[in-house]
């Protein structure tokens, strides 16, 4: 088995752990949440204020809409971390998953016991949160491409989460920094004490032949494919528990006999 590592910016090899660090396409990095793999993402900056490229930097520059953080605008300030989580996956199927991907952002289904509106694992690329927006310009991204993350037989793959979420929330047009051009904003706030639950499903193959993965970071570059294997879903008490196993058993592409 494989044991991979983060050591400070490089990767340390182990003789049973692939540790994945979390980031997104964004400009300005949020969380431990988001991949470290920015490849296929293409982004460009969205002037809403409906002005020219000449004599924008006086209406729109820092500060130039929101109030900096005071009155109003602070409601929607980003939530600071809370008590870090280790979703941690384990692959006992005896065959190689290939987990799916949005924008280097492993697919889960991850929500409280009573869902609400706060995505609490949200694949949104280049993500700005309301109190980004009173600071800078609305940022659009291109498509990401196919991808997936390969799972080795026996081998387990651990991912952060820092207890936030995301919901939707309106915010006043005169707390961002450029007219919105949108009728909502992302607040970033923070997981409530509650039981938590992720599932997880996975492929037995990547691309059509072509898939190309990296033996550091595992990341393949390819939609996963073929037999769907389901992992067990797992529960989590927050922010009591600091860890969670998502298995796929022996049976998770299917048993004889329904196991």
């Amino acid at each position: 088995m494989e044991e991979w590592r983060k050591s400070g910016t490089s990767r340390a090899y182990a003789p049973s752990m692939l540790s994945i660090p979390i980031m997104s396409c964004r400009f300005v990095a949020w969380a431990s949440l988001l991949v470290a793999i920015t490849a296929g993402c293409e982004s460009e900056i969205i002037d809403a204020s409906g002005g020219g490229d000449e004599g924008g930097a006086g209406a729109g520059g820092v500060g130039g809409g929101g109030d900096g953080g005071s009155g109003a605008c602070a409601a929607f300030a980003d939530a600071p971390e809370g008590s870090p989580v280790t979703i941690r996956f384990r692959n006992e199927t005896g065959l190689t998953v290939f987990l799916p991907s949005t924008c280097s952002h492993i697919d889960l289904e991850f929500d409280t016991t009573s869902p609400g509106s706060v995505a609490y694992w949200s694949p949104e690329a280049c993500f700005q949160s309301c109190e980004d927006l009173q600071h800078e310009e609305q940022i659009a991204c291109g498509p990401c491409a196919p991808e997936s993350y390969e799972l080795l037989p026996g081998a387990t793959l651990e991912l952060p989460w820092d207890g936030r979420g995301i919901t939707r929330v309106e915010m006043p047009e005169g707390c961002y920094q450029n007219s919105p051009g949108q009728a909502s904003c992302g607040q970033v706030v923070a997981a409530p004490a509650a039981t938590f639950r992720i599932a997880a499903t996975g492929y037995s193959a990547c691309g059509e032949g072509d898939c190309m993965c990296d033996p550091a970071t595992h990341a393949c570059f390819g939609s996963p494919t073929g037999l769907i294997a389901t992992a067990n879903p797992a529960t989590f008490d927050y922010p009591a528990d600091g860890e969670v196993e998502v298995l796929f058993d022996i049976c998770a592409f299917g048993c004889a006999g329904g196991g």
